[in-house]
């Protein structure tokens, strides 16, 4: 009887732990899609900042226009050169993202893959190109007003995973909390430009658009045009409140890696990132046309 007790005992210890290990590799899974969703949200974003980033500058060169040739001159290169600064800081922002995203992938891979040691060894290739552009990004001037990166202590990696996972996870984990503190500071960043620029724009094109053709002319010339242009000048800010819940994203998926190694994320918190990822695609969507002329109708 003993004896019997004693089997039952062992068979639902290894029946419990087994169940364990698979939930904590699903976790892993699970998160690596996640990541990998995040990373195409951002790089929606970074499309749109550039877009809104060029009209919000064009808009500036067509009002402040000076006296001479050579003072129009030196203006138009300051603020191209400024310009081209910028792009490439969102430039360099999608290969680091791009490189995030791949990363998830073989976070992922590690977890269900039956040849982890391929994975593994093309993940440390991986890892380092990812360091090495956000080191990049970090010496930026834009990147550098926001101050430095905090101190990033390695977490013990509790949760029950196969051995090639939780050691590619003590090797490198501290690495990828620092890039994904650094996606954070710059999405911040970027939401902080985008405020003025869609600011700037709105009165700007406003007063180019709007106001000049109306005070200025007997007649408003191209009526049609005229309403269509008010109604989306007008709208153009209505962006900047769903911009600042959208973009806390970044810090809301980094806290997410720290409490998956820490054995604490579970499936809600997954399923409320998703949520939040899905109101950045939104809102990145939104900023694409939301300096985009709707076609008058004939």
């Amino acid at each position: 009887m003993k004896k019997v007790f004693w089997t039952k005992f062992i068979v639902i210890t290894a029946v419990a732990t087994l169940f364990n290990a698979c939930a904590s590799t699903t976790d892993y899974a699970q998160f690596g899609k996640t990541g990998q969703s995040y990373a195409q949200a951002i790089n929606k974003l970074l499309d749109a900042t550039k877009k809104v980033s060029i009209d919000s500058s064009s808009e500036k060169l067509l009002r402040n226009r000076a006296t001479t040739p050579q003072e129009r001159e030196r203006y138009y290169k300051r603020t191209k050169m400024t310009d081209q600064e910028w792009l490439d800081l969102l430039s360099q922002m999608q290969v680091h993202t791009n490189l995030l995203s791949k990363y998830f992938e073989r976070l992922q891979a590690l977890a269900t893959s039956d040849s982890p040691q391929r994975a593994q060894d093309e993940t440390e290739k991986l890892v380092g190109n990812l360091s090495m552009i956000g080191n990049k990004i970090r010496t930026k001037t834009f990147f550098q007003t926001g101050g430095v990166l905090p101190p990033i202590a390695n977490l013990v990696v509790k949760a029950h995973v196969r051995s090639s996972l939780k050691a590619e996870l003590q090797v490198r984990q501290a690495t990828i909390q620092a890039e994904l503190v650094t996606q954070e500071k710059v999405l911040a960043l970027i939401k902080d430009e985008l405020k003025r620029q869609l600011t700037d724009l709105q009165k700007n094109q406003e007063e180019r658009l709007l106001y000049k053709p109306y005070v200025n002319n007997p007649e408003v010339p191209q009526a049609d045009l005229f309403v269509s242009d008010r109604s989306r000048i007008l709208t153009l800010s209505t962006t900047i409140p769903e911009l600042d819940q959208a973009t806390t994203v970044s810090g809301e998926l980094k806290n997410a890696f720290s409490d998956l190694i820490d054995g604490k994320l579970n499936l809600a918190r997954v399923n409320l990132l998703l949520s939040d990822i899905q109101s950045l695609l939104e809102v990145a969507q939104q900023l694409k046309t939301v300096n985009e002329k709707p076609p008058l109708q004939q």
